[in-house]
């Protein structure tokens, strides 16, 4: 049952940084694109995933937050 939860965790996980990597390349290339910045910050792992533990394996989203929350 567990190994379900699980899947389902990684597999939304996975799905939510292979975003957050396509919007921050894309915002390299175009840093003065607000758009782009929406979409970094609605990639960034939600709640659910951060009480999974994804902040204590890689702080990502907690810098990332404050960053994007700067360039807006």
């Amino acid at each position: 049952m567990m190994d379900k939860y699980r899947q389902a965790f990684d597999e939304e996980a996975r799905e939510l940084l292979v975003e957050l990597e396509s919007a921050l390349l894309e915002l390299d290339r175009n840093p003065d694109d607000r758009e782009l910045v929406g979409r970094a910050f609605r990639a960034l792992p939600n709640e659910a995933i951060k009480r999974g533990a994804v902040d204590t394996v890689l702080p990502l989203p907690a810098i990332a937050g404050s960053i994007l929350t700067r360039a807006r």
